[in-house]
């Protein structure tokens, strides 16, 4: 199997599961019958309120990231025509309505928006009439800033643990507590090494603490400074052929593995703050398969 079959594998297969999930949210939370209780048992209260309904939430997979680069590099980096292109327009609003409506992850909307952004800003400055694209494209971005203002405005105010107008604002109360519990076993225990392994879910008093709910930090309260050096050399190294891509202008060749190579390195280093990291090391072995397959043919 070559490079272009095993990204079209993995395209599939990460369309079919969201595709599945959809289709499960769908018939509990509009139709109240539940055809998938491995997705939904537990979780009826996992909920959030958005449009006035208080939907039950699915969580997106691993290959999320992956679908996000693979739609944006033929988009914007692939001279297809239009024609071709409706399909990936389409894929992508599919995207954006399971990280809104379906995920209601924030974060994820964020990392989704700026990677887009810098898609487009890259896609412009490949562009024969560059400065022209980028004008045009910041025209667009500042009229969209500005219909949606108050939009942005409440979803910015979302993370405020004193907005009590919002329910999001106890997600931003919770991973607070959260922080400080697990930043005190660690400061109490072995910084080197960290408190070690536990369960997932950590009961406190009346709250509970779950790992999986925090980024690359968790490593650090976990498994100490030596954990934590360990978790980040892949994006290390990944940040050395990425400065050597740019510093050979490889970018230019357009090279397919290289594409999903950077947009995969971006969207690792950008959503490590925050992103569930059970989601996100998954991720990983995609990204060291292209890191070692890109070092092997500059070599």
């Amino acid at each position: 199997m070559d490079s272009k079959s095993f990204f079209a594998f993995l395209r599939w297969s990460g369309l079919c599961a969201l595709a599945t999930r959809t289709i499960i949210w769908t018939c509990y939370n509009f139709l109240h019958f539940n055809i998938g209780p491995g997705f939904i048992n537990g979780r009826e209260n996992f909920t959030r309120e958005i449009l006035g309904l208080n939907l039950v939430r699915i969580s997106g997979t691993f290959l999320d990231s992956f679908l996000l680069i693979d739609v944006l590099i033929y988009l914007f980096l692939k001279n297809e025509s239009s024609v071709f292109k409706i399909p990936r327009i389409i894929e992508l609003c599919f995207l954006y309505f399971y990280i809104v409506f379906i995920s209601q992850s924030r974060w994820q909307l964020i990392i989704t928006l700026l990677i887009t952004v810098i898609f487009m800003f890259y896609s412009a400055f490949k562009s024969k009439n560059k400065y022209l694209c980028f004008i045009l494209l910041l025209m667009g971005l500042g009229i969209g800033i500005y219909v949606l203002r108050n939009s942005i405005l409440n979803f910015i105010s979302s993370f405020d643990p004193n907005n009590y107008q919002s329910s999001l604002s106890v997600s931003t109360v919770l991973r607070q507590r959260s922080t400080e519990f697990f930043s005190g076993l660690w400061q109490e225990g072995n910084r080197f090494l960290g408190f070690g392994f536990m369960a997932d879910a950590v009961t406190d008093g009346l709250n509970v603490h779950y790992l999986s709910d925090f980024g690359i930090q968790i490593n650090l309260y976990q498994f100490g400074y030596l954990g934590f050096v360990i978790l980040i050399v892949p994006l290390l190294n990944g940040l050395f052929y990425f400065i050597n891509l740019i510093r050979k202008n490889l970018l230019s060749k357009e090279r397919l593995i290289d594409e999903y190579f950077v947009g995969l390195f971006l969207f690792l280093t950008l959503s490590t703050q925050n992103m569930y990291l059970f989601n996100l090391a998954l991720e990983v072995p995609i990204y060291l398969a292209l890191n070692m397959v890109i070092k092997s043919k500059n070599e």
